[in-house]
């Protein structure tokens, strides 16, 4: 899982693969989210 988040961020800063980096991004902060608000 951090792996994606990584690869992700490295994406963005990258500036490279911007619709995959994005959709990935946003589906890591929504994981932490669920994470931080759950019993996670």
């Amino acid at each position: 899982m951090h792996f994606f988040c990584y690869f992700s961020w490295f994406c963005v800063i990258s500036h490279q693969c911007v619709g995959f980096a994005a959709f990935l991004v946003v589906f890591c902060f929504g994981f932490f989210a669920f994470g931080l608000c759950g019993d996670y």
